[in-house]
């Protein structure tokens, strides 16, 4: 929760010794979702104290970051990364494919997200079965766990759609067997709502991994 963690953090920068430079690293799209209303972006000014530097992982987190008590010059756009070469295998693609019971040769279409409203998971979950008269061969592989509620919506789609054959939930998995899966599949989709910057979208573009995301926050740099 990102009201929390400020608070506790600005305690942090408050209390800290003035002779420490004190950077606020501005990476979370709930940091977005505040700054969008009047009163959020009240909170955030008044939990987040003056500070020597801003970090931020995407050009919308930059430039909103200047609502806050800090110049200009010293709020810095840093874009996140991965180690390229740990994506770089498609040792895994036939195992991941025999673990779920997709045929080898199925077009298999993955999003690795958290189910979150903010994910706009519950759109692709929508758009399933316009995928699957394109192309109905398709497998969808959602890898993620996250907010019940919102898994359940999302499964509720599929099931009342008819799709639910097309459709694996592979639950959380752990982050060293990601290349795998990545190397699975033949599209990575990011139908987010709001986005700070994604790792999905950077390890599925180290992976070799097509891309199709929304065009908000970090995704389209």
């Amino acid at each position: 929760d990102l009201f929390h963690t400020c608070k506790f953090d600005g305690l942090i920068l408050r209390w800290g010794p003035r002779t420490i430079p004190r950077v606020f690293t501005n990476h979370t799209s709930q940091y977005l979702e505040m700054w969008e209303k009047p009163v959020g972006r009240l909170k955030l000014r008044a939990l987040i104290p003056p500070c020597n530097a801003v970090i931020a992982p995407s050009r919308e987190l930059a430039e909103k970051s200047r609502f806050l008590r800090v110049r200009p010059a010293d709020i810095h756009y840093i874009p996140n990364g991965v180690d390229i070469g740990a994506y770089a295998s498609t040792l895994g693609r036939n195992e991941i494919r025999e673990r779920f019971g997709i045929e080898l040769q199925a077009p298999v279409i993955l999003s690795a997200r958290r189910f979150d409203p903010k994910n706009g998971l519950i759109y692709f979950a929508r758009a399933i079965p316009q995928i699957l008269q394109e192309c109905p061969l398709a497998q969808i592989l959602f890898v993620g766990e996250g907010d019940p509620q919102e898994k359940q919506r999302v499964f509720d789609c599929i099931r009342s759609a008819g799709v639910a054959s097309h459709v694996k939930f592979a639950g959380a998995v752990p982050n060293r067997e990601m290349p795998a899966y990545y190397a699975a599949a033949d599209i990575s989709v990011i139908p987010s709502l709001r986005e700070a910057t994604s790792l999905t979208c950077l390890e599925s573009m180290a992976s070799g991994t097509p891309v199709v995301a929304t065009a908000v926050g970090g995704l389209p740099e």
